[in-house]
């Protein structure tokens, strides 16, 4: 899922992680001002929380096609392994 994300905001997420959550740290890794940081922060929250939905609608959608015959079972466990892997179709 963070792979799908804009660059800035994976490179944001690694430093992030590695500052153990330190917004200060991570403002002197990227030589930047704190309202940036945050700015920051909360963009990449807010994309983490779009995929989250994206992927459960996907999953939804998947789901009522399987249950109103739709969908082979085949094409439905390749979707399903795509899901898996993080790979969008």
């Amino acid at each position: 899922m963070l792979a799908r994300l804009p660059k800035e905001q994976i490179e944001f997420a690694e430093k992030y992680l590695l500052a153990n959550g330190s917004l200060s740290d991570v403002q002197k890794k990227l030589d930047c001002s704190y309202p940036k940081v945050r700015r920051l922060l909360d963009e990449t929250m807010d994309s983490i929380k779009q995929e989250i939905r994206a992927d459960l609608r996907e999953k939804e959608d998947l789901l009522r096609a399987l249950e109103k015959d739709e969908l082979e079972s085949k094409e439905a466990l390749m979707l399903i392994r795509g899901l898996v892997s993080g790979e969008k179709s």
